[in-house]
This record gives structure tokens, C-alpha cells and sequence, in this order.
């Protein structure tokens, strides 16, 4: 819902998505630091409204959808395997009604574009990003997170030293 009523005033370029990586990966890189703490096994809706609170700012462009879920639930101390699965279902909540108003806005665009092919993007978005949470959910665990902040770092400042050339 955020999204849809601030996306046209949300920054869209090299430098602000290359800040907005580095910001997760800090937030990640948080959450690894804090590593060895007792988690808990539940999500309770108060946990999952804050998780949704987090996800709100995933609308920047750079900032990672899955990692600020995963750290809106992990600042709350709960398991990663939970967090992981809570991301996955809130992401099919969240990327349907998106997909459909971007096939509305195709279907209905004022330029020739490919619908077949934008539809047809949308459907294997959506089969590898069920391969990818299936990947995760098996071999992420906290203390591998390191890598994912580390990724996030270095292609935020790959892409503010893009924007100045």
C-alpha cells in the first residue's frame, strides 16, 4: 500500500540505491553480530506487524525485501528458518497484487510493449524466486549472513562510484 502511493516520489537512481545496499547490508551485518542469542520459535501478530513495518521501507529501490523482513524478524529474536518463511509468504501477498497492476498498466500502456512477454517474465520471476527461497530456507542460517551483508556492501558502493562516472 505504501508503495503503491509513493512510488513516483521515491529516488530511482544509481546513488540512492547504492546507499539504500549499503544500509541492509549494515542491517544484516547487525543482525550477524548478535548472532548467539536465544531464539525464540514463534511469530506472534505483534511480531509480524513490526516484520510488516520493516518491510514498508523494502519500496526504496535498493533496499533488499528479503533482508529487512529477515531483520525485522531477527531483531525480534526469532528463528531464521520462521523469518524465512514469513518473508516468503508476505512476499506472495505483497508481489501479486503488484504484478497485476503492472500487467494492468502494460496491458493499458500508451507505448507498444510485449505483454505476452511481460506476463510471461512475471511467471518465471515468480518460479525462481520460489527455487531461491527453497535454496534458502535449507542452507541460510544466521551466521552465514555475513556473505549477504557483504554482497549488499560492495554492490552499494559499485553503484555510487557508477552514478559518479
Amino acid at each position: 500500500i505504501f508503495g503503491f502511493f509513493f512510488k513516483d516520489y521515491l529516488p530511482n537512481d544509481l546513488l540512492s540505491i547504492g546507499f539504500a545496499l549499503i544500509i541492509t547490508g549494515l542491517l544484516l551485518y547487525f543482525v550477524y553480530k548478535v548472532k548467539d542469542i536465544q531464539w525464540k520459535n514463534d511469530i506472534t501478530w505483534k511480531n509480524a506487524l513490526v516484520i510488516g513495518a520493516f518491510q514498508m521501507f523494502a519500496v526504496f529501490p535498493g533496499i533488499s525485501r528479503s533482508g529487512i523482513t529477515m531483520t525485522g524478524g531477527l531483531v525480534q529474536k526469532i528463528e531464521l528458518k520462521k523469518v524465512l518463511r514469513f518473508s516468503f509468504l508476505s512476499y506472495i501477498i505483497v508481489s501479486v497484487p503488484v504484478s497485476i497492476l503492472g500487467v494492468y498498466e502494460a496491458i493499458y500502456a500508451t507505448e507498444q510493449i510485449n505483454t505476452i512477454g511481460y506476463i510471461l517474465a512475471f511467471f518465471m520471476s515468480f518460479l525462481f524466486s520460489l527455487l531461491a527461497v527453497k535454496f534458502m530456507y535449507q542452507y541460510v542460517k544466521v551466521k552465514n549472513l555475513i556473505y549477504f551483508a557483504v554482497y549488499c556492501v560492495i554492490v552499494g558502493i559499485f553503484s555510487i562510484v557508477l552514478y559518479f562516472l
